[in-house]
């Protein structure tokens, strides 16, 4: 809306990670206007439309976005989705849904809880961390079963519970 009204925000640069940026070729659905096709892996925070901006400012010829697709956010991909009518029509949700630590991925570490430790968490104690952690990591704290037991969060060597899920608390 602002820059239709011909009001520039300064945008201060930061730092971004690009994993990967692969030219596709050309899209000339409209051939009076053929459109460059990108596909990038980036990391969070990247503003594809300043990207986009910035590659136009560099080769000189000016650019902006006709389309932006997101086919991945962290351990999701458009591949594993499911449409709402395809939702609509099942009447057992259980083998589309994911669970929170497979939705993190590899992205958090993950401290394997058993016996006394286990009960601590459960019960909003801290615990000792085996290996050191900045503070403020997160971290996954799994039962020795496999469960997702505790969001866990480093603070002064030991893991804090941040989000405890006890037994029976799988919804």
């Amino acid at each position: 809306d602002l820059a239709r009204a011909g009001i520039t925000i300064e945008r201060e640069p930061r730092p971004v990670h690009i994993r990967r940026l692969m030219w596709l070729g050309w899209d000339t659905t409209n051939p009076d206007r053929p459109s460059g096709v990108l596909e990038i892996t980036c990391g969070a925070g990247t503003y594809i439309r300043s990207l986009a901006h910035d590659l136009g400012a560099v080769l000189g010829v000016g650019a902006h976005l006709t389309a932006l697709a997101r086919t991945r956010s962290g351990a999701f991909s458009v591949e594993q989705a499911v449409t709402l009518e395809t939702l609509a029509d099942l009447l057992d949700w259980s083998g589309v849904l994911v669970g929170l630590a497979d939705g993190l991925g590899d992205e958090w570490p993950v401290v394997t809880l058993a016996g006394e430790p286990l009960d601590d968490v459960l019960h909003g104690r801290s615990v000792a961390a085996e290996l050191a952690h900045p503070d403020e990591t997160l971290a996954l704290g799994m039962a020795a079963d496999g469960a997702l037991r505790a969001v866990l969060r480093a603070v002064d060597g030991r893991w804090q519970p941040h989000k405890v899920f006890p037994p029976g608390d799988e919804g």
